[in-house]
């Protein structure tokens, strides 16, 4: 089921504006990176539509600079990339082209055209098929 009410109480609004700044500065810290990267993913994944079209693209930038990192950093910021590029799609009302310029950052970050293999490599291919299929879907 997806959420097709917007989430527009006041205390809830509330709770995501003072808990992401918090959570996001978390991520630069290596301790706390491997919970605040699902954090905020999940505050802006359940946050209003403008605030996540807002934050979304650099939040997915930022998890990019982590697939350089070991195994498990790189599968958590591929599971992050995947929910939020749902959200996106399934909650966000875009023109296609614009729709379609986003995604193409991410299916060229995550599928080269110069190699075969897909980026980060090592990983499996779960998240890299649902990110296609949701693609596709839409």
């Amino acid at each position: 089921q997806v959420a097709v009410a917007e989430v527009n109480f006041p205390s809830w609004v509330k709770m995501i504006n003072a808990i992401y700044p918090r959570a996001l500065q978390m991520t630069v810290k290596p301790k706390h990176m491997m919970v605040a990267f699902p954090l905020v993913t999940t505050l802006l994944c359940v946050s209003r539509k403008d605030f996540f079209a807002q934050h979304w693209l650099s939040f997915v930038d930022t998890c990019y600079q982590k697939f350089n990192k070991d195994k498990y950093t790189r599968l958590m910021a591929l599971g992050c990339v995947s929910r939020l590029t749902w959200t996106y799609l399934f909650r966000c009302t875009e023109s296609t082209a614009i729709t379609f310029k986003k995604l193409d950052t991410i299916i060229k970050t995550l599928f080269p055209s110069y190699r075969r293999a897909t980026n980060p490599t090592d990983l499996p291919l779960d998240h890299f098929i649902l990110i296609t299929y949701y693609a596709l879907m839409r």
